[in-house]
Protein backbone atom coordinates (compact mmCIF):
# COMPACT_ATOMS: atom_id res chain seq x y z
CA UNK A 1 0.00 0.00 0.00
CA UNK A 2 1.28 3.46 -0.86
CA UNK A 3 1.74 6.27 1.63
CA UNK A 4 -1.53 8.09 2.51
CA UNK A 5 -3.65 5.44 0.75
CA UNK A 6 -6.29 3.56 2.70
CA UNK A 7 -8.72 0.67 2.40
CA UNK A 8 -11.89 0.30 4.46
CA UNK A 9 -14.25 -2.68 4.38
CA UNK A 10 -17.53 -3.18 6.23
CA UNK A 11 -19.89 -6.08 6.73
CA UNK A 12 -23.18 -5.18 8.42
CA UNK A 13 -26.22 -7.16 9.51
CA UNK A 14 -29.44 -6.05 11.19
CA UNK A 15 -32.32 -8.28 12.19
CA UNK A 16 -35.57 -6.82 13.49
CA UNK A 17 -38.56 -8.46 15.16
CA UNK A 18 -41.27 -5.90 14.45
CA UNK A 19 -43.98 -7.96 16.18
CA UNK A 20 -42.40 -7.37 19.60
CA UNK A 21 -41.01 -3.86 19.25
CA UNK A 22 -40.10 -1.31 16.62
CA UNK A 23 -36.58 0.04 16.68
CA UNK A 24 -35.05 2.62 14.35
CA UNK A 25 -32.76 1.59 11.52
CA UNK A 26 -29.07 1.70 12.31
CA UNK A 27 -28.37 -0.04 9.04
CA UNK A 28 -26.35 1.75 6.36
CA UNK A 29 -27.93 1.36 2.95
CA UNK A 30 -25.68 1.45 -0.14
CA UNK A 31 -24.81 4.98 -1.20
CA UNK A 32 -27.49 6.38 -3.50
CA UNK A 33 -30.28 4.53 -1.65
CA UNK A 34 -32.29 5.75 1.33
CA UNK A 35 -34.94 4.23 3.54
CA UNK A 36 -37.29 7.05 2.54
CA UNK A 37 -37.27 5.72 -1.05
CA UNK A 38 -39.12 2.56 -0.01
CA UNK A 39 -42.87 2.19 0.19
CA UNK A 40 -44.45 1.54 3.61
CA UNK A 41 -44.35 -2.25 3.18
CA UNK A 42 -40.57 -2.17 2.88
CA UNK A 43 -40.15 0.06 5.92
CA UNK A 44 -40.55 -3.08 8.01
CA UNK A 45 -37.55 -4.94 6.62
CA UNK A 46 -36.79 -7.90 8.87
CA UNK A 47 -33.35 -8.97 7.77
CA UNK A 48 -30.71 -6.77 6.14
CA UNK A 49 -27.14 -7.54 5.10
CA UNK A 50 -24.62 -5.13 3.62
CA UNK A 51 -21.00 -5.16 2.50
CA UNK A 52 -18.89 -2.28 1.25
CA UNK A 53 -15.33 -1.46 0.29
CA UNK A 54 -13.59 1.91 -0.06
CA UNK A 55 -10.17 2.78 -1.46
CA UNK A 56 -9.03 6.33 -0.60
CA UNK A 57 -5.99 8.13 -1.95
CA UNK A 58 -4.67 11.66 -2.54
CA UNK A 59 -4.80 13.02 -6.09
CA UNK A 60 -2.92 16.27 -5.71
CA UNK A 61 -1.32 18.52 -3.07
CA UNK A 62 -1.63 22.02 -4.54
CA UNK A 63 -0.88 23.94 -1.28
CA UNK A 64 -2.58 27.05 -2.70
CA UNK A 65 -2.90 30.01 -0.40
CA UNK A 66 -5.24 32.84 -1.39
CA UNK A 67 -4.28 35.47 1.18
CA UNK A 68 -5.90 34.72 4.54
CA UNK A 69 -9.23 33.71 2.98
CA UNK A 70 -8.67 30.26 1.54
CA UNK A 71 -6.02 27.56 1.75
CA UNK A 72 -6.42 24.48 -0.48
CA UNK A 73 -4.41 21.68 1.10
CA UNK A 74 -5.29 18.54 -0.84
CA UNK A 75 -7.53 16.96 -3.48
CA UNK A 76 -8.40 13.35 -2.70
CA UNK A 77 -10.48 10.55 -4.18
CA UNK A 78 -12.41 7.62 -2.77
CA UNK A 79 -13.51 4.72 -4.98
CA UNK A 80 -16.33 2.70 -3.45
CA UNK A 81 -18.59 -0.28 -3.96
CA UNK A 82 -21.59 -1.21 -1.81
CA UNK A 83 -23.97 -4.16 -1.86
CA UNK A 84 -27.00 -5.00 0.28
CA UNK A 85 -29.73 -7.60 0.57
CA UNK A 86 -32.90 -6.26 2.20
CA UNK A 87 -35.55 -8.82 3.19
CA UNK A 88 -39.14 -7.95 4.04
CA UNK A 89 -41.83 -10.56 4.39
CA UNK A 90 -41.07 -13.39 1.98
CA UNK A 91 -39.39 -11.06 -0.50
CA UNK A 92 -35.94 -9.56 -0.78
CA UNK A 93 -34.30 -6.82 -2.79
CA UNK A 94 -30.68 -6.61 -3.91
CA UNK A 95 -29.10 -3.17 -3.94
CA UNK A 96 -25.68 -2.13 -5.15
CA UNK A 97 -23.83 1.09 -5.74
CA UNK A 98 -20.44 1.92 -7.25
CA UNK A 99 -18.76 5.26 -7.70
CA UNK A 100 -16.13 7.79 -6.80
CA UNK A 101 -15.94 10.73 -4.39
CA UNK A 102 -13.70 13.72 -5.14
CA UNK A 103 -13.03 15.96 -2.12
CA UNK A 104 -11.02 19.10 -1.41
CA UNK A 105 -9.40 19.64 1.98
CA UNK A 106 -9.54 23.39 2.58
CA UNK A 107 -9.27 25.95 5.37
CA UNK A 108 -11.38 29.13 5.26
CA UNK A 109 -10.32 32.35 6.98
CA UNK A 110 -7.44 30.58 8.79
CA UNK A 111 -9.88 28.49 10.82
CA UNK A 112 -8.14 25.48 12.37
CA UNK A 113 -10.83 22.95 11.40
CA UNK A 114 -10.49 21.68 7.82
CA UNK A 115 -13.56 21.68 5.57
CA UNK A 116 -14.04 19.04 2.88
CA UNK A 117 -16.49 19.95 0.13
CA UNK A 118 -16.80 17.43 -2.67
CA UNK A 119 -18.90 15.58 -5.18
CA UNK A 120 -19.98 11.96 -5.50
CA UNK A 121 -20.52 10.38 -8.90
CA UNK A 122 -22.24 7.04 -8.57
CA UNK A 123 -24.26 4.40 -10.31
CA UNK A 124 -26.91 1.95 -9.13
CA UNK A 125 -26.26 -1.00 -11.48
CA UNK A 126 -29.50 -2.89 -10.78
CA UNK A 127 -31.59 0.17 -11.60
CA UNK A 128 -29.36 1.53 -14.38
CA UNK A 129 -29.46 4.88 -12.57
CA UNK A 130 -26.59 7.37 -12.28
CA UNK A 131 -26.49 10.03 -9.59
CA UNK A 132 -24.54 13.08 -8.48
CA UNK A 133 -24.40 14.17 -4.85
CA UNK A 134 -22.72 17.13 -3.23
CA UNK A 135 -20.70 16.31 -0.11
CA UNK A 136 -19.59 18.44 2.81
CA UNK A 137 -17.60 17.35 5.85
CA UNK A 138 -16.06 19.21 8.77
CA UNK A 139 -13.25 17.45 10.61
CA UNK A 140 -13.11 18.25 14.32
CA UNK A 141 -9.86 16.71 15.59
CA UNK A 142 -9.69 16.39 19.33
CA UNK A 143 -13.47 16.33 19.84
Amino acid sequence: MLKHHGVKTRLLHQWKNVTEYFSPYIFEFPRGYALENFDSQRNFALNTWSASADYSFPLWYPDWDLSSYLYIKRVRANIFGDMARVQYGGFYQLQSSIGVDINLDVHLFQIFFPLSPGIRLGMLPYEGYRYLQFLFDISLPGF
